[in-house]
């Protein structure tokens, strides 16, 4: 299935963008990197079009954030 417009616009987003209105958080996960700071990982699914996303939100990582999760 094709995404949503509204998923469509997190492709290549920062992790301070939000989730949007149809997106259901599945699990959280908390990581501790090397340098002992704290990120999370978060999971979720489109109820719209059944994209599925992870999260990482990682203060100290300038490249976490949205990506599309392969099946």
């Amino acid at each position: 299935m094709a995404r949503c417009t509204a998923c469509e616009s997190l492709v290549g987003a920062k992790q301070s963008t939000p989730a949007h209105a149809a997106l259901k958080s599945i699990d959280r996960k908390r990581y501790k990197t090397v340098g002992w700071h704290t990120g999370y990982i978060t999971n979720y699914k489109c109820s719209e079009c059944g994209t599925k996303w992870t999260l990482d939100k990682d203060k100290q990582d300038a490249h976490a954030g949205w990506a599309e999760q392969s099946d």
